[in-house]
């Protein structure tokens, strides 16, 4: 996944207090995350309206989708779990296809870690 290029649009369901999306937007260049905004799904007219869009400014960007029941994304990206992990567990939890499932995976490895709260 080195090197990738395009939009990853996490739809969370419903829209968290404090946020004025119900996802999340993160936008990769050249393998780099350049920008993060909160994102909404849009409805179908909205999904048409920005494909002619690009198709007007002659882009075809790689959109890559997945869906998190809510509140499991925090598991993911703090590594507690894997996205095959969320998949399993949660039906909710799902890539849209396997390039995703490759890029949740490398931006979000599990790792080993154990947090201990009566440690200070």
């Amino acid at each position: 996944m080195a090197g990738t290029t395009g939009r990853l649009r996490l739809d969370f369901f419903r829209q968290v207090e404090g946020s004025s999306g119900k996802g999340l937007e993160v936008v990769l260049e050249k393998g780099k995350i350049v920008e993060a905004t909160e994102w909404a799904k849009p409805s179908p007219e909205g999904q048409l309206e920005e494909r002619l869009k690009w198709k007007k400014d002659g882009i075809t960007p790689t959109v890559f989708l997945a869906s998190f029941a809510p509140l499991t994304f925090t598991t993911l990206l703090t590594g507690k779990h894997s996205f095959e992990e969320l998949n399993y567990a949660y039906g909710e939890c799902a890539a849209r296809d396997e390039p995703t499932r490759l890029l949740l995976n490398a931006l979000f490895p599990k790792v080993d870690h154990d947090f201990d709260i009566l440690h200070w």
